[in-house]
């Protein structure tokens, strides 16, 4: 609640009672909630810390789901090329035992990770590569497989190839999806409307997002207030 010393505080304790507890099972999850304090206060390499005495406790344990998760935490507080790798290791770890719903959200991290800095190429192909990823962006719902390849060539400066897809996806996307989704789907539509020059055709799009980001905003209004 943005109480960042009674925040603090209340990790330490936390810590302490961790460390009273003797087997280390409860203090990987304490290093990761300060280390994601330290991460919303911009000390990234002090959260680093945290997560990598987490990694050493995980590896000591033989927990591997743990170790998964340390590697995506790292990945967050990296460069793009560190953060791949910490990513790929993670991937590799749920794989090697067996772990298939950890090893697909490994697997959309990095593809989201990789979203913004790779060629549509490299893109698709990864894409092609890991068929459970690909099966769960098919089986999300109707048409979300299409928004996926737009982004794919929207981020790789391709948009005309991008709005091709987009075009696909939007009838679906009218009603079929939650309002955030929606949302996400019509702002990104609209700037590859922008990046084509389309004026008129953004306008209209990011005039529709904005209506939903009210919807959206009603929505968490009310949940906070239940």
């Amino acid at each position: 609640r943005s109480d960042v010393l009674m925040a603090f505080k209340t990790f330490m304790n936390a810590q302490n009672i961790a460390i009273l507890d003797g087997g280390e099972t409860l203090l990987p999850l304490v290093y990761h909630d300060i280390a994601g304090l330290y991460k919303k206060l911009g000390k990234e390499e002090t959260a680093k810390r945290y997560i990598h005495q987490s990694l050493a406790i995980n590896k000591k344990n033989a927990n591997i789901e743990g170790q998964v998760n340390d590697n995506i935490f790292l990945a967050k507080l990296n460069n793009y090329l560190a953060g791949k790798e910490y990513l790929q290791q993670a991937v590799l770890l749920a794989d090697s035992v067996q772990n298939v719903p950890l090893k697909i959200e490994g697997e959309r991290i990095l593809f989201y990770h990789m979203l913004f800095q790779e060629k549509p190429s490299f893109m698709l192909a990864y894409l092609e590569k890991n068929h459970e990823l690909r099966n769960v962006f098919i089986n999300s719902g109707p048409g979300y497989i299409n928004w996926i390849l737009a982004e794919i060539n929207l981020y790789g400066g391709l948009p005309d190839s991008a709005l091709f897809y987009f075009n696909k996806a939007e009838p679906y996307f009218k009603s079929g999806y939650d309002p955030q989704t929606r949302k996400n789907f019509l702002n990104e539509y609209a700037y590859c409307y922008t990046l084509l020059n389309k004026t008129a055709e953004a306008i209209g799009y990011y005039q529709q997002s904005y209506e939903l980001s009210k919807t959206v905003s009603d929505l968490e209004r009310k949940k906070n207030n239940t």
